[in-house]
């Protein structure tokens, strides 16, 4: 498990709101409050029909969201092999969530950890149809609400499959398709064009939803707020990307040197550039000791007297004390 930068262990979103019910390969599976709502929503529709219909129907939903589950592990499972950060799953009245933190950036990791996801549904309804006709049930017609429960829960993966390859965004299929367009486009770009697909693909849902299945409101609501928060996430990707500092190659181009500062860097570095003394002032070549016919610096002329035309030594010596002495 990656740790952040004060060394802890990240917490995954909405975990304070959750319950852990188990861990399967290293990934915590939680369940939020919000299922209780649920739960008592089954309870009360079927209690009329007896404690039997009631249980059954629990059993039922249980057994869906253990195909949620399964689901889930396979984007985890490939996800932490990518060298992404899994935080955990977590299971909503609406479907399950893959919380992974630190997605790769290459088009084709993402690729990967999508399509997982409705392979592992998919051979699993063709495994659990296998078995069904393998007992002697009816695996046809499709049905999810009679007959064997195993057609049933084949019917159901296979229908979970189907139905998160849909190209709407955060969905599997809208990764797939964003991992896809990012084949010819920047990350931004590829984003914001699924985004825009899965709106629409939203509004179908929400338009469905009021003559169909009321459930299908709840997934359009979720798939409208999943495209915006996907855009704004990759919206401030794309910015840290630009506002990153480059940094100086170093000696041979082995790392940065230690004293030098970020190239471009906008901000003022103490200490740096380090301070450079202007160049000493020479004296013109006519004052020099030794230059010009005069004599060099503590020499006299015979007889002890400085000749006609020659410096004092002290005025040579000290003719500029702001300079050093020459």
């Amino acid at each position: 498990m990656q740790m952040d930068q004060n060394g802890r262990q990240p917490r995954a979103p909405g975990q304070r709101s959750s319950l852990p019910i188990a861990r399967v390969a290293g990934v915590t599976i939680r369940v939020h409050w919000s299922f209780l709502l649920l739960v008592a929503f089954v309870v009360a529709a079927s209690w009329s029909a007896g404690v039997t219909a009631v249980v059954e129907l629990l059993a039922w939903i249980a057994a869906l969201f253990a195909s949620v589950v399964v689901h889930e592990l396979g984007h985890s499972i490939v996800a932490r092999r990518r060298g992404a950060n899994v935080l955990g799953i977590l299971l909503l009245p609406i479907g399950g969530m893959s919380q992974i933190d630190k997605m790769p950036e290459r088009p084709s990791d993402e690729l990967a950890i999508a399509i997982v996801g409705p392979l592992t549904s998919l051979a699993l309804g063709i495994v659990l149809l296998v078995v069904a006709v393998g007992t002697g049930a009816a695996a046809w017609p499709p049905t999810l609400m009679a007959g064997s429960w195993w057609a049933r829960l084949g019917w159901l993966n296979l229908l979970l499959a189907g139905f998160n390859l849909l190209p709407a965004l955060p969905m599997d299929g809208g990764r797939v398709l964003r991992a896809w367009l990012e084949r010819r486009r920047d990350p931004l770009t590829a984003t914001r064009l699924a985004g825009r697909i899965a709106r629409w693909i939203a509004v179908a849902m929400l338009v469905a939803g009021l003559f169909y299945d009321f459930w299908l409101i709840f997934i359009g609501i979720f798939v409208l707020l999943g495209a915006s928060a996907e855009e704004q996430e990759a919206a401030r990707s794309r910015a840290l990307r630009t506002l990153a500092p480059r940094h100086d190659p170093g000696f041979g181009g082995a790392g940065p040197a230690p004293w030098s500062p970020p190239q471009g860097a906008p901000w003022p570095v103490p200490g740096y550039p380090p301070p450079t003394l202007p160049p000493p002032r020479l004296p013109p070549p006519g004052l020099h000791p030794g230059a010009g016919g005069l004599p060099p610096v503590g020499s006299e002329p015979p007889g002890g007297q400085p000749g006609a035309g020659a410096l004092p030594p002290e005025r040579t010596l000290h003719r500029d004390r702001r300079q050093p002495h020459w």
